[in-house]
């Protein structure tokens, strides 16, 4: 990963500018996860900052000229919805570093139903508390809908008659 230019937002692989999000946004944001691999989250600019110099796998999608990339996952771990949900500094709801995964919420809600629930479907609300809403189908077929929050709490789950 390279750094060319003076501003935080100005990071390349190759000759592709990684797209992470608003200036502002980079230079004030929490935890997310732990990019650089050292074992502790930092604030987002430390995690990219540590990067700087290393070698760093991205998945991205390309702009129509190919020379910027909206970044989806950074180093295999989730930075960015690509099922199309809210960028990380959009979720004014949500506590940065607090976000779960899809994968992590769908484990967390068939948990939540019982051992051989399987999630069916899994949508993202636009709620203040309830940020995930999974519908759990049980070992014995019956169907149930769990509410989480964004970190992947359970809030309730419903069962479908």
């Amino acid at each position: 990963l390279e750094r060319l230019g003076d501003d935080p937002d100005d990071l390349f692989i190759g000759a592709v500018e990684l797209e992470l999000g608003p200036e502002q946004w980079l230079r004030t944001a929490g935890p997310l996860r732990d990019y650089d691999g050292d074992g502790t989250p930092e604030d987002l600019l430390s995690e990219l900052d540590a990067l700087v110099g290393q070698a760093v796998t991205a998945l991205v999608r390309l702009d129509d000229d190919g020379d910027e990339g909206d970044v989806y996952v950074l180093n295999d771990l989730v930075y960015r919805d690509s099922a199309g949900g809210p960028a990380p500094w959009q979720q004014g709801r949500t506590v940065m570093g607090q976000a779960a995964a899809p994968q992590k919420v769908a484990e967390a809600a068939a948990r939540a139903v019982g051992e051989g629930a399987r999630v069916d479907e899994l949508d993202r609300e636009d709620g203040d508390a309830v940020a995930w809403e999974a519908d759990v189908v049980a070992a014995d077929g019956r169907e149930h809908t769990v509410l989480l929050d964004a970190a992947g709490q359970v809030l309730e789950v419903r069962f479908e008659d």
